[in-house]
């Protein structure tokens, strides 16, 4: 049917009803679908109140002609300058909208997004946009107080939001408010739950380009993000039964460059469970993945990938939380990388799922606690059971921070979950109270960190410590192939640890501050470990070794009670009284040590190295 034949206009067609209807209903089924139908419009009509007239929609010269019952592909190509508009209340059949061989950018008026799609019935959604195939070149799409591309799939009421996915090839640049660069979202905001049942659908990002937005400021809506992927369910009052939330996953090859407030992220990825007055029994928020090659630079912050399940009575489980970056990342008043797994339980079992944070290149924040990777899962219960998952920070560049309390690198569980982190480069933090690598877990799980680097300074807090670990029950595992300087005098502090420390010297190794394993109670330790390992020719004066809880002149390792030799050629110089286990290695050199047990290892010939005592 042509819109047109009805003799009334397309634009007041699209605002009232879907001329592709079925039938119409009568009696009280009538009235209930005129309420509903009457409230999603003003629902909508409140949320995306924008003016969209003069954008291509179905049936439009650029987009074609959809009104067949069960069409579910819209193509627009040509010229869709003023922007692409597919209203899925309206055009309850489409499921696909493909935007491609365009031959101007897309540019529309302020206040219109560039490419939009979404729907208030819970369809799936798809755009596919390509803009670099056209018949004049590249092309972009330019927006000012509005999104780059946008899709939702809600529901306000119980049932399953769709699944909605963006790919686009091609530059966005947005400026203003509201201006994302891209946004979907899929969501159930149920006012009043009478089921209690929701769910979200997965949501999926895949931009290849870059991203600008520019002068970002404040609207209905938050503040502007470079990409915004959110699967939520949110219940404001009634019951609350089973919530679970969809997967998230955001691709991005392309520079991110987001500015004009310090509330910006470049990136958020969010599922999300909300109740709000409502007690759920049950709530899951799927895993989170975040995959983003070269810069981003924000004056907000960079990345931010968020599984949280929110507080249930009975189960509350968050999935995985999984961030790969690569390349730089400068944020004025942010955190370079923050990931997060919640999940909280009232009366029963909580379970968070395992943080991962792989990051290669470097990042530069300012601001007060901001930082460059804060990674941490947190489960936790009133009287049941909390398990988070394991948390792992591998970083490879060089990491800076200047404000208070910003630390380089900071791993956290809450839950007994274990605690990696591994960095290659160098760390410089000059704010008060920043440590540049830290670890904290709060129940059990052990910490293990891993330093390398050649450069002088390689872990270096101006005022804080370099590496600082605490433990609710676990061992603290060190492996040293970097200097590390503690600008508070301690460069490496392992005093809160609650079992036993272990840390391993390799080629690279100093300290500008002392090593602190003093763990129990300030008395004499139990079962903490110095070794000496690694691959190549090392120098180590065993005066640096104290064996008492003074701090004398030159003494640098405090809390150690067991020494040994497990790979590596040592040549040692100086004296203790510790006794000294080789188990692998090359001993050599001429210190004098209060004993020497060797059950494998390598004793270097005394006239070729030195003598040992």
């Amino acid at each position: 049917m042509d819109p047109g034949q009805t003799g009334v206009p397309a634009r007041v067609l699209r605002s009232t009803g879907d001329v592709c209807a079925q039938p119409e209903a009568r009696g009280p089924q009538a009235l209930r679908t005129l309420l509903l139908g009457t409230a999603a419009a003003g629902l909508m009509l409140f949320s995306y109140g924008r003016s969209a007239y003069a954008q291509a929609t179905p049936n439009s010269p650029a987009c074609g002609d959809v009104m067949a019952p069960g069409t579910s592909t819209v193509t627009c190509t040509g010229d869709p300058e003023d922007g692409v508009l597919v209203d899925g209340y309206t055009y309850k059949y489409v499921r696909t909208l493909n935007v491609n061989d365009i031959d101007r950018d897309i540019a529309p008026g302020a206040g219109t997004d560039g490419i939009k799609f979404y729907n208030t019935n819970g369809n799936d959604i798809t755009i596919v946009s390509d803009l670099k195939d056209g018949p004049n070149g590249e092309k972009i799409i330019e927006v000012e107080d509005a999104r780059g591309i946008y899709a939702s799939s809600r529901l306000f009421f119980d049932g399953e939001a769709g699944n909605v996915s963006i790919t686009n090839i091609g530059d966005l640049t947005t400026s203003g408010g509201d201006a994302d660069g891209i946004y979907a979202l899929s969501e159930v905001r149920s006012f009043f739950s009478t089921t209690g049942n929701a769910t979200s659908g997965a949501v999926t990002v895949m931009q290849t380009g870059d991203i600008t937005v520019s002068e970002a400021g404040q609207s209905n809506d938050g503040f502007p993000y470079g990409i915004k992927a959110r699967s939520r369910v949110t219940l404001l009052t009634g019951t609350g039964n089973t919530i679970s939330t969809g997967p998230v996953t955001v691709t991005h090859r392309g520079n991110i460059t987001i500015t004009g407030d310090p509330n910006v992220e470049a990136i958020r990825a969010a599922s999300v469970v909300r109740s709000v007055g409502v007690v759920t029994q049950v709530s899951t928020a799927a895993a989170v993945t975040v995959e983003h090659t070269y810069d981003i630079v924000s004056d907000g912050q960079g990345i931010v990938a968020l599984s949280d399940a929110g507080r249930a009575n009975s189960s509350a489980t968050a999935g995985a939380v999984t961030v790969t970056q690569n390349g730089k990342i400068t944020t004025a008043s942010g955190i370079g990388i923050e990931a997060k797994a919640n999940a909280v339980s009232s009366a029963g079992t909580a379970k968070a799922g395992a943080v991962t944070v792989t990051q290669t290149g470097d990042i530069s924040t300012n601001g007060d606690s901001t930082g460059g990777i804060y990674a941490w899962s947190f489960a936790e219960t009133t009287s049941g059971t909390a398990t988070s998952g394991p948390v792992t920070v591998t970083q490879t560049g060089t990491i800076t921070t200047s404000g208070r309390e910003s630390h380089g690198i900071q791993a956290r569980t809450d839950g007994g979950g274990n605690v990696t982190v591994v960095h290659e480069g160098k760390i410089t933090v000059t704010g008060q109270g920043a440590n540049g690598i830290g670890a904290a877990l709060r129940d059990g799980g052990d910490a293990f960190v891993s330093t390398a680097g050649n450069s002088p300074g390689a872990v270096y807090s101006k005022y804080g410590n370099g590496i600082f670990i605490s433990t609710g029950s676990g061992n603290a595992s060190l492996e040293i192939g970097s200097v590390v300087t503690g600008g508070s005098g301690t460069a490496v502090d392992l005093t809160n640890v609650a079992g036993t420390n272990r840390v391993e010297l390799q080629e690279g190794f100093g300290f500008n501050g002392i090593v602190d394993a003093r763990n129990n109670g300030n008395t004499q330790p139990v079962g903490n470990n110095l070794v000496f390992g690694g691959d190549g020719t090392n120098n180590f004066d065993l005066s640096q070794i104290s064996l008492d809880l003074t701090e004398d002149a030159g003494e640098v390792f405090f809390g150690f009670d067991t020494f040994g030799v497990e790979s590596g050629t040592w040549s040692f110089s100086g004296a203790t009284d510790a006794d000294f286990t080789v188990s692998g290695g090359t001993l050599g050199g001429n210190g004098t040590f209060g004993g020497l047990n060797f059950t494998g290892g390598t004793l270097a010939p005394g006239d070729s190295i030195g003598a040992i005592t």
